[in-house]
């Protein structure tokens, strides 16, 4: 591990649930972040300077600081709500 030291960076990079077709269906779920949007935001992430120690989309900020922001709560009823695209969740500010 020590030859690698100062040469690999290590970059958490968090999705939120994203349209793709690793699991079949999963491409036209509704509430679900197009991939096309979702690989546009993450590459715009890598791109700044410095690179974030994670790359967040804003569509996975309210799950993301959902405990320091007091919305655990709320966030786990988001998450376990019936899927209904007209519940969607929030976006961090």
């Amino acid at each position: 591990m020590r030859s690698l030291k100062g040469k690999v960076e290590v970059i958490e990079l968090a999705p939120p649930a994203v349209q793709t077709e690793l699991t079949p269906g999963q491409s036209s779920r509704e509430g679900y972040m197009p991939l096309d949007t979702f690989v546009d935001e993450v590459m715009d992430l890598f791109l700044r300077k410095p690179t974030p120690k994670e790359i967040l989309v804003e569509r996975v900020g309210f799950l993301r600081w959902a405990e320091r922001d007091g919305n655990f709560d709320q966030a786990v009823e988001i998450l376990n709500a019936p899927r209904d695209p007209a519940h969607q969740p929030p976006v961090a500010q």
